[in-house]
């Protein structure tokens, strides 16, 4: 077995290779090194090798981002629901962490955490309703809106978001979602402008409830949410009765990561996740691309 940090040397003179099947070899062991690659290349690159340590940075980087297009083109393809949905966010997780781990870990990872909050709950409360889950995640404060860093990367990453109990509405709505489904409880989007809301039906086409997970799970009729909303924006009913496809979340979840690089000033992310917003609107619909949403 090799250990981690002794083929640096060897990976580093093969940097300039020209044939192509030894680069993209290359390429995918600097991507199999993980988090530490930089670590790794400080201890063993030999003295004088600084661009090509930046090199085998970027071709890391150029790596890791090629990996998650192919993934999210198979994702693109998959029906909508909410696996599609989770599959999305995961793949997303994956890229923002790109520096804090492997994919299949991050992945396993936001699983374990998921079913870890279903398992609680149930030993809490052996029949929950849709009450009980907003009371147990937001509530109980379990889960918070990030009101001090709202636009942060961190806030639409799912990892993050279960690992520091803090996001932004859309990201604790697909929380309650995801959660909801381990424990027998539907649990939808609600598109609602500028402020992504979850939504539960009553069983046989029942009374429709929506609930405000950024500001404690606060759940509201959403009758009395539509009849408060301004004339002037009719489509405000369509949109609290329909539940809002995968496609549609993950164009918000997109959008807000958009905005929060543009705040950073990270031009490079924040181009790469304007076409990748481009590519997932194809086929999202007009009506939603009017306004693009988000939060």
């Amino acid at each position: 077995m090799v250990v981690p940090g002794t083929e640096i040397p060897a990976l580093i003179k093969l940097l300039d290779d020209e044939h192509p099947t030894v680069r993209a070899a290359v390429r995918k062991r600097l991507a199999d090194l993980g988090p530490d690659l930089e670590r790794l290349l400080e201890l063993h690159a030999p003295a004088g090798s600084e661009p090509l340590r930046e090199l085998a940075l970027r071709l890391r980087r150029e790596f890791l981002r090629e990996e998650f297009l192919l993934g999210w083109a198979d994702w693109m393809a998959r029906p909508s629901s909410l696996a599609k949905l989770e599959g999305g966010l995961k793949l997303l997780a994956t890229h923002l962490s790109a520096g804090g781990g492997r994919a299949d870990e991050i992945a396993s990872g936001i699983e374990a955490r998921l079913d870890s909050l279903a398992d609680l709950l149930l030993r809490l409360e052996p029949r929950p309703d849709f009450r009980d889950l907003a009371d147990f995640l937001f509530a109980s404060g379990r889960f918070r809106g990030n009101e001090e860093d709202y636009y942060a990367p961190a806030n639409s990453n799912l990892d993050r978001v279960l690992q520091d109990r803090l996001g932004n509405p859309i990201l604790l709505a697909c929380v309650m979602m995801s959660v909801g489904a381990r424990v027998g409880i539907e649990v939808g989007g609600c598109n609602f402008p500028g402020h992504f809301l979850a939504r539960h039906q009553a069983v046989g086409n029942g009374p429709l409830y929506v609930i405000d997970c950024f500001n404690g799970g606060r759940i509201l009729p959403a009758e009395v949410l539509i009849q408060h909303q301004p004339f002037a924006v009719p489509e405000v009913e369509t949109v609290v009765r329909a539940e809002a496809p995968a496609e549609v979340i993950l164009c918000r979840v997109l959008n807000n990561l958009e905005q929060a690089f543009e705040r950073e000033g990270n031009g490079a992310e924040q181009r790469f996740v304007h076409d990748l917003w481009s590519a997932t609107s194809a086929g999202v619909g007009d009506d939603f691309l009017r306004g693009r949403g988000g939060s």
